[in-house]
Parts: C-alpha cells; structure tokens; sequence
C-alpha cells in the first residue's frame, strides 16, 4: 500500500500536536552551570550542541529557529550558547517542506539544552530535559570533545 503525502502531512500535524503537549511539560532540571554562563537578567540560556558523528551529518550545518528567526548554526561536535528573553517562544523541532514549531516557556536565570542533528536531510531539534543527559553533555565540553563555536 502507497502512503500518500497528505496522509505523511496528517501524520507529522498528529506527531507535532502529540510533543507539543510533552514539550510544555516539567521544568528545566538544575544543573550547575555558573562556570560556563550565568543569563543576563531577564534572559534564559540556550545551550545548542551536536553529538560528534565524525563525517555522518557534517555536510549541512544544523540551525537553532526561535519564533522564525536563526539564532545560530552547529555541526559535528560543536556547541554555543545564546541568550534568549524570558517568556514563551516557539523553537523550530523539525525543517523542510512543512516546518514544525513548538512552543516552549523559557525561564529566566535558567539554562535550557537543545540536541540538534540532520535527520533525513532536515535539521532536527529536541530539547533535553534529562539532568544526567546534561551532565553528560557538560562533561563533553568540559573535555574539549564538543568545540564551542566561536561564529554563528
């Protein structure tokens, strides 16, 4: 059986309705970032980084969209970190032909961590709300194994 485009659409509109719902959920976990960053007031920061995947996924760079706007570009093993107001924004979870938007409230004084990657050509990007997750990406660029982009 042929899986139409309208049916994928309908699929990807169910799927985005679905995480958007998880994607308001508990707050970001408090993870000790006072030697990497401490948000202006009234700012939350977004710290934006790609696992290391060696050659796989290094063609394109992936981009971090809040509320229709490129706030910043990674590749391969690369982090940065911004700055965003305090309040709800929408961040971009998946590019292409029909871009889907999630909205998410970004508290100020806290940090907030975004995976990005190519998935099937489209940049994608999921917010981590798991503390040893972000330990673990702490510790990554900490030791130099993630590489802070100097330029966006």
């Amino acid at each position: 059986m042929k899986i139409s485009n309208l049916t994928k659409y309908f699929s990807a509109l169910v799927a985005a309705i679905f995480i958007q719902g998880c994607a308001t959920g508990p707050p970001a976990p408090q993870v000790d970032m006072s030697s990497y960053s401490k948000a202006a007031p009234g700012m939350a920061g977004v710290y934006f980084y790609q696992w290391k995947t060696g050659i796989y996924g290094s063609s394109s760079d992936v981009k971090f969209v809040l509320d229709g706007r490129v706030l910043g570009r990674i590749n391969t093993g690369e982090w940065i970190y911004m700055e965003v107001p305090e309040g709800k924004h929408n961040y971009r979870l998946s590019g292409g032909l029909f871009p889907i938007d999630i909205p998410h409230q970004f508290n100020a004084g806290q940090n907030y961590f975004f995976i990005g990657q190519l998935s099937g050509f489209e940049d994608s990007v999921v917010w981590i709300n798991d503390a040893e997750k972000i330990k673990d990406v702490i510790s990554n660029m900490e030791s130099g194994r993630y590489k802070r982009r100097s330029s966006n």
